[in-house]
């Protein structure tokens, strides 16, 4: 395994490691947690609610996003897009993503641009997938820094008959992003290069199992969740509704190709997928289940054979998972009446410290799962509307070689400094290491560092 670092760089000591825009989320029926806390506080002053899909009331996926201080600024469930006063925007109605989709959005900031941001959206099966994958733009300091939807650019069609399933991870680079979603009744995965000038190019990798089954319309192997781990190496995917289908994959975050699929045993289909902080473990529902993906050294029988499925008095049905800003698991149960949280999902077994019914939500059915967030929590943009904010692209950059790594790394400015100093801090914002520097040019050694994600 190797180290990754994201590189952080700040002048004048002002401290820019506390990135905190995946630190609000709403979901369910008003539900939300805040993770400005420790622990997070659970919220009820949200706008998501019910509303109707497959003949009933239903709310399932939602985004949320805050700026790097971790105040709210905007979410949505797809549909509709509610501002940080909890208002719908003045074009925030009428997006097409489904209510009943498993992750019917996912907010992506713009790379380079602290006021715009990509909502992308996904149809739920219930529809027929008939609006595919779309994104919406949001500029957030219109409407007196509340934001608004750009009607130019609302409801772009990106994939039609796209499944319920929309993550995204960082480029190779530290600034771009790639947006992963999948062709239903193929085996098909559209991966598009997001960059600062929007869209500009699309990976496609036709690999592992073709997605298709289940009920009237052929399409309920479509519910389920799609994740990236934070280590930006592996993409997991699950088809639910005993789809039986629960896959991992090499990603490739240079070029946007995923590769080399490990299909793994499921009971009855995956609905909820996620790795661990440090991208070592697996986790998937309904049946709470975790594969160690360094087992035999990555060997797929090595990782079959890994399986843990949790004790019986663990067995509460689960629907979706959803990594922490924390390092921790949220998972909630198929009741929609409380959240548990795996609290050290890094260790395996027992020892990840599985929590039950942590917060209690007595709506009945208030969720299948929670905010859709990009699990690294790479974001740049801060979300501040001033007109004298300078934009990171001002400020000095560095490159870093090669990065993931072993042994060391080459770090190199574009402009010297003098006693200048070099922190390294966790994928949970530990302060790991500390040193001063000069120059130009410099490397760092592994020192000890276990393989993960580290801000430099």
């Amino acid at each position: 395994m190797k180290l990754i670092f994201c590189l952080i760089f700040s002048l004048l000591s002002l401290g820019l490691f506390a990135q905190k825009q995946g630190n609000i989320w709403y979901f369910g029926v008003g539900y939300g947690l805040d993770f400005n806390s420790s622990p997070p506080v659970l919220m009820d002053n949200g706008q998501t609610s019910y509303r109707e899909a497959c003949g009933q009331a239903h709310i399932e996926g939602t985004a949320t996003i805050s700026d790097s201080l971790g105040n709210l600024l905007f979410y949505t469930d797809g549909k509709k897009v509610w501002d940080k006063t909890h208002t719908v925007m003045p074009h925030g109605n009428n997006l097409r993503g489904g209510t009943s989709s498993t992750q019917s959005s996912l907010i992506v900031p713009t790379p380079g641009k602290d006021n715009e941001y990509y909502i992308f959206t996904t149809d739920d099966f219930c529809n027929d997938l008939s609006w595919g994958m779309r994104y919406s733009v949001v500029d957030r300091c219109l409407n007196e820094g509340k934001g608004d939807v750009l009607l130019e650019k609302k409801n772009v069609l990106l994939l039609d008959t796209a499944s319920e399933k929309l993550t995204a991870v960082r480029h190779a680079n530290g600034i771009d992003y790639w947006v992963i979603g999948q062709r239903y009744f193929t085996n098909e995965f559209y991966v598009y290069l997001l960059t600062n000038q929007g869209i500009s190019d699309t990976v496609v990798s036709a690999v592992g199992n073709i997605h298709t089954g289940g009920g009237s319309n052929n399409m309920w192997h479509a519910l389920g969740q799609i994740k990236a781990s934070p280590l930006r190496n592996k993409v997991a995917v699950g088809a639910a509704n005993c789809g039986n289908i629960l896959e991992v994959f090499d990603f490739n975050n240079q070029t946007g190709v995923l590769s080399n699929p490990v299909s793994l045993p499921s009971t009855c289909g995956a609905y909820g997928v996620s790795f661990s902080s440090d991208g070592t473990k697996l986790y998937e529902t309904p049946i709470l289940t975790q594969y160690d993906l360094e087992a035999g050294g990555g060997n797929p029988d090595s990782i079959i054979a890994s399986a843990f499925v949790f004790p019986n008095q663990f067995q509460v049905c689960f629907n979706g998972l959803q990594l922490g800003p924390n390092g921790k698991i949220y998972m909630y149960d198929c009741s929609g009446t409380s959240i548990s949280v795996i609290g050290n999902p890094n260790q395996s077994g027992l020892a990840s410290n599985t929590q039950l019914s942590v917060y209690q939500t007595p709506s009945p059915h208030v969720a299948f799962t929670f905010s859709n967030m990009i699990d690294s929590y790479s974001y740049t943009s801060t979300g501040i509307c001033n007109p004298d904010y300078i934009p990171e692209t001002t400020t000095p950059t560095a490159q870093i070689y090669p990065n993931p790594f072993t042994g060391q790394t080459t770090v190199k400015l574009t402009q010297p400094i003098q006693n200048g100093t070099l922190q390294l801090h966790d994928a949970l914002g530990r302060l790991v290491r500390e040193e001063g520097v000069q120059g130009q040019q410099f490397t760092i050694g592994q020192g000890g560092l276990p393989a993960g994600l580290y801000f430099l």
